[in-house]
């Protein structure tokens, strides 16, 4: 394989997508009370095997969102806090008698 595309393969998933939508109208338009149930899994159905056959143009959206207001000198000074508090474990744990921790 030369790493290229073939356009026919992609002609023949485009149209195999623009099917499987015909076939979801088709069934919505035909669906009555009594089959409701029914239609909706098969649409539903139709509707994962595309997003699944082209998950960036037809899966879900994913939204991230994030209001988160810090400011650099607060975020500096916390972080120097951290490390000042790790710092005084260590020492502390420097003085400890190794037999505190058990056999190495």
């Amino acid at each position: 394989m030369s790493g290229r595309i073939n356009p026919d393969h992609l002609s023949c998933r485009l149209v195999s997508r623009a099917a499987r939508a015909e076939e979801a109208i088709h069934i919505a338009r035909n669906a009555d009370a009594d089959t409701v149930t029914v239609c909706w899994l098969q649409i539903d159905t139709l509707k994962w095997l595309t997003a699944n056959s082209a998950p960036r143009r037809y899966g879900e959206k994913v939204v991230l969102e994030a209001a988160v207001k810090v400011s650099i000198g607060v975020a500096i000074k916390r972080g120097r806090e951290r490390v000042g508090r790790m710092r005084k474990v260590k020492a502390v744990e420097s003085t400890l008698s190794p037999l505190c921790y058990g056999p190495t």
